[in-house]
């Protein structure tokens, strides 16, 4: 058996870790490294995470990489520890069965209650990139870590009034810190027990614009050709009716290139902004 260290104690790095617990005689998690200062010293499923700097002072056999942005993760483990590397691809640590099937269920029941919402208040929305990716890839909702939606900004202050509290999933609101400037956030999370299977996470998206781009409002690089998102269509996915952008394929090929219904086994944002600091209540 060995004893095991999982580096990102987000989506991928749970991902894994269901994958070690039922493989009892092979693997055994003894805690993780994560680069979030918050998450220091806390715990996940009962174990431990550290700072990447403490990788020196733990006695481990294997240091499990999946995720986003393992070129960046590799720079932190130190040159003595790199032969106790396991690459986890997406192959590697996809759900099985059930857990995927549990989970679009539960984003399938959000989304419905999201969109019903949307549209009684006359809301503008369209479904946005990872939400986008995954029903034009695979026609399904829970194929990559959340799924967007997005919206105008002038719409911001109102979604965040009717978005207040519900029975079905968890409302969490807050706001991201970036350069000593606050840019409000919403998301929405399904309220099962995340070691039997990834909680449903639907993102809302912001965006303003100008003459030529729509912006995402808290991160100017994410700037998209106005003529992209200018108007939309209706389609339906399992029954539930949605808006999407008209143009979707020339879209999704701006945001993750022209190979974006390929599925890497590994993905860095290009587009990631450094030195953030999320600030979020759940309601």
């Amino acid at each position: 058996m060995k004893k095991v260290i999982i580096f990102g104690a987000g989506y991928h790095g749970r991902a894994a870790f269901r994958k070690c617990i039922v493989n009892p005689k092979s693997y055994k998690v003894i805690g993780w490294v994560d680069n979030d200062p918050k998450k220091k010293n806390k715990f996940l499923f009962k174990k431990k995470i550290f700072s990447p700097k403490n990788l020196n002072n733990l006695k481990f056999d294997t240091i499990i990489m999946c995720g986003r942005n393992i070129d960046e993760q590799y720079l932190q483990i130190p040159l003595n520890l790199k032969k106790k590397i396991q690459f986890w691809g997406r192959t590697k640590i996809k759900p099985n069965k059930i857990q995927f099937d549990n989970r679009e269920h539960q984003v399938k029941k959000i989304l419905i209650k999201v969109l019903k919402i949307l549209n009684k208040n006359k809301i503008k929305y369209w479904i946005d990139r990872s939400g986008l990716l995954s029903i034009i890839r695979d026609k399904q909702f829970s194929s990559l870590s959340d799924f967007d939606i997005g919206f105008y900004f002038k719409d911001l202050e109102k979604i965040f009034k009717i978005f207040n509290k519900s029975k079905s999933f968890n409302i969490f609101k807050g706001y991201v810190k970036r350069k000593e400037k606050k840019y409000k956030q919403i998301y929405l999370r399904s309220k099962n027990d995340q070691l039997n299977f990834e909680q449903a996470t639907i993102d809302f998206i912001f965006y303003k614009f100008s003459s030529k781009y729509f912006i995402q409002f808290d991160n100017r690089k994410k700037r998209i050709p106005i003529n992209l998102l200018k108007e939309f269509k209706k389609i339906k996915v399992k029954s539930i009716s949605m808006n999407i952008p008209k143009y979707s394929s020339e879209y999704l090929s701006y945001i993750y290139g022209k190979n974006y219904k390929k599925k890497p086994e590994f993905w860095s944002n290009p587009l990631k902004i450094k030195k953030k600091k999320y600030f979020f209540k759940q309601l």
